[in-house]
């Protein structure tokens, strides 16, 4: 335990009806999902997570009007601002950190916050941050992306002392390889920024069966078939889709001879979940070459990248792989030391809290311009 018990709170994104934290630590400890970030951040602060258990048991009476008459997550901003005893807040995701810094900047807050943040040029993020400048009340961003992170030093003007890099975190005990469940199909899976028509335009007819997988922590049934697209595209033979457990993705990823990633042309780094888990299930990834999706693979060491939009060179990748097990299997292979040595959830989690419990002076002062400088 680093912090001091009751000082910090955890914002995190959720819902009223979302997972809660008791049932996320007995699932994780009885192997039946991956640990949480948050959750083991907590354990080691010693802080209260602001979620919807939270909400419904512990807030106070007017952040809980809030959330369950106004909007749910201005009741959880509302909990942590309304406690003066939470000194330090980590906020998770890109609405909640931003409108919290908004908010102690306008009231000059000295309280340290800690932002995880995954697409700082999106809207209203951007502007926030570029004509607001709350960064001021902000102690630390963390990116899991280079090419966010650098947005928001070069496009929003975040000071870089400001600016943290970490790596895209994964329980490599719950994903990890099972070499015994052996199989013959490939599989892909989630929801976000998915480009699933050149998919299926590359396998149709291939002699290989394909299992999509609509596997997202928001979204189930109809829901994730709409946000996927594949309502609208015809499906081959060969193709199936499932929505499976935590469980049941973890055995799909052990019984498919490598998982496809294909992604639309973003700039933030969807897909990472997937790949991630891939990797540390030992399985070779191909996937498509974007803006944002290019810290993870490394090309023919983990995996094959492929031209957005292009099925013919998806296609090609794909026979290339299913010819050629041995150098699936030595990608595979690959992809889990880089999990083990760069991805590990202990070590992101870790880097989290070093920053929540930094000492000192919670606000920088304001940088002076240059001609304040030499004055």
């Amino acid at each position: 335990m680093l912090g001091r018990p009751g000082d910090t709170a955890i914002l995190v994104t959720s819902s009223p009806a979302g997972i809660r934290r008791d049932e996320l630590e007995r699932k994780a400890a009885a192997g039946e999902r991956p640990r949480k970030d948050y959750v083991e951040l907590a354990r080691l602060l010693d802080a209260d997570i602001i979620d919807g258990q939270h909400m419904e048991v512990s807030s106070a009476r007017l952040p809980r009007l809030v959330s369950g008459r106004l909007h749910f997550k201005g009741g959880q901003i509302a909990e942590a601002l309304l406690r003066p005893r939470y000194r330090r807040v980590v906020a998770w995701g890109d609405y909640l950190g931003l409108c919290m810094a908004t908010l102690f900047k306008l009231t000059r807050s000295s309280r340290q916050l800690t932002v995880v943040s995954y697409n700082a040029t999106g809207r209203p993020h951007g502007a926030l941050l570029r004509q607001l400048r709350v960064h001021t009340h902000v102690h630390a961003f963390f990116y899991q992306s280079s090419v966010q992170m650098e947005a928001a030093s070069s496009l929003l003007e975040v000071p870089r002392h400001k600016l943290r890099r970490v790596f895209h975190p994964v329980d490599e005990r719950f994903w990890r390889p099972m070499p015994d469940q052996a199989g013959s199909g490939i599989c892909a899976a989630g929801l976000e920024a998915r480009d699933y028509a050149t998919l299926l335009q590359a396998v149709h007819d291939m002699p290989v069966t394909v299992h999509l997988a609509l596997a997202s922590t928001r979204l189930v049934g109809p829901a994730a078939l709409r946000a996927s697209g594949l309502d609208r595209l015809a499906l081959a033979g060969n193709v199936r889709l499932i929505t499976p457990s935590l469980l049941d993705l973890r055995l799909l990823y052990a019984t498919s001879r490598f998982v496809v990633v294909p992604l639309a042309e973003v700039d933030n780094d969807a897909g990472a979940t997937v790949i991630t888990e891939a990797m540390a299930m030992g399985k070779a990834v191909i996937l498509t070459r974007n803006r944002g999706q290019v810290d993870i693979v490394r090309d023919r060491e983990h995996g094959l990248y492929v031209p957005p939009r292009d099925p013919a060179a998806l296609r090609s990748a794909i026979r290339y792989l299913l010819e050629n097990p041995d150098e699936a299997e030595r990608m595979g292979r690959a992809g889990r030391a880089h999990i083990e040595a760069r991805h590990r959830l202990d070590a992101y989690v870790g880097s989290l809290a070093d920053a929540a419990q930094e000492p000192g002076p919670l606000l920088r002062q304001p940088e002076q311009s240059p001609a304040s400088q030499g004055a």
